[in-house]
């Protein structure tokens, strides 16, 4: 995966391009969680892991992760910006929560809250790598309504986003 990166990076510097760095993926995270819908359904249920949301030791694993990430590309030009994770999610993976003030109520504080869990990144980033911007998306696949649940972190190069799949996403996604 480190060459494929290495490569893609390679490739957008030869015509010009910027690079943002994002996992979809990573310790306690499938691929799959795209898709969980068709669990058992078109793909196997085993290939479904979304466990990040109930591991410490899978959290702890990204923090690495990103910090390991941040220290070998922190020095190249064409990377402008780190974005910690493709949709944070677990409020419905995990746990079918839609609305933020349904959610915080049970879980806030707890490994299924991103406003925990994404903090520890940023630090094990700036461990290495003082300025490359960070780019953290509200929970549930970055949604806009949940953009105010967000808790902001003491760092000036922090850059919120949200995915905007509004209003119908037979629009958006067509």
């Amino acid at each position: 995966m480190q060459a494929n990166l290495d490569g893609l990076i390679e490739m957008a510097e030869q015509v010009d391009l910027f690079v943002v760095i994002t996992f979809r993926t990573g310790p306690g995270r499938s691929d799959f969680t795209f898709y969980h819908d068709g669990a058992g359904d078109w793909f196997d249920k085993d290939l479904l892991i979304e466990n990040v949301w109930t591991d410490q030791e899978a959290q702890d694993a990204w923090v690495e992760m990103w910090r390991y990430t941040a220290e070998r590309y922190r020095d190249n030009p064409v990377v402008v910006g780190y974005d910690l994770m493709c949709e944070p999610n677990s409020n419905d993976v995990a746990l079918g929560f839609y609305n933020p003030e349904d959610f915080y109520p049970k879980y806030e504080g707890s490994t299924y809250d991103w406003n925990q869990f994404y903090p520890r990144i940023v630090t094990g980033i700036r461990e290495v790598d003082s300025d490359t911007p960070i780019l953290v998306s509200a929970m549930s696949w970055g949604a806009v309504r949940w953009l105010p649940s967000l808790e902001p972190v003491d760092d000036p190069r922090i850059v919120y986003t949200v995915h905007q799949y509004e209003p119908q996403s037979q629009y958006t996604h067509q």
